[in-house]
């Protein structure tokens, strides 16, 4: 099926379906566009026609809930490097022993942390740059 777009009043195509939900979901297409092909008796917004608006994808990391993950993360880190600071502590005599074992402890701790704040920001920051993209490209368009 050819459809063929109308946009303030510009007509474009013919388009395959497969092409006007690649556009429709790259933003280049918008649901509001007037869509025609064979068939229909007149212009009906993109969004009308069967199958063509494909669902929504709803992300996790959705910038409430990458702030709570951090959180969560920041004091789980917290709660047992403490723990595990008492155990040295308690489990050595030696100032040197401890404070070398603490600063390992500190190390890797430090580590875990900045890995699971990457796990959870660097999909959140790759959504939001993606969508500034798709916006960017749906106004060279107009």
């Amino acid at each position: 099926m050819e459809i063929h777009l109308n946009r303030d009043g510009q007509q474009l195509g013919p388009f395959t379906l497969e092409k006007i939900q690649q556009q429709l979901a790259a933003g280049s297409v918008l649901p509001t566009d007037l869509a025609w092909h064979e068939g229909l008796p007149e212009w009906v917004p993109v969004q009308q026609l069967a199958a063509v608006a494909p669902a929504k994808q709803e992300s996790w990391f959705t910038l409430k809930r990458v702030v709570i993950g951090s959180v969560i993360w920041f004091v789980l880190m917290m709660c047992i490097s403490l723990g595990i600071f008492y155990q040295i502590f308690q489990d050595t005599k030696n100032d040197r022993e401890r404070n070398a074992r603490a600063a390992k402890l500190g190390t890797g701790m430090g580590a875990l942390t900045a890995v699971g704040w990457g796990v959870l920001w660097l999909p959140w920051a790759a959504q939001v740059g993606k969508r500034r993209r798709e916006a960017r490209a749906r106004e060279q368009l107009h």
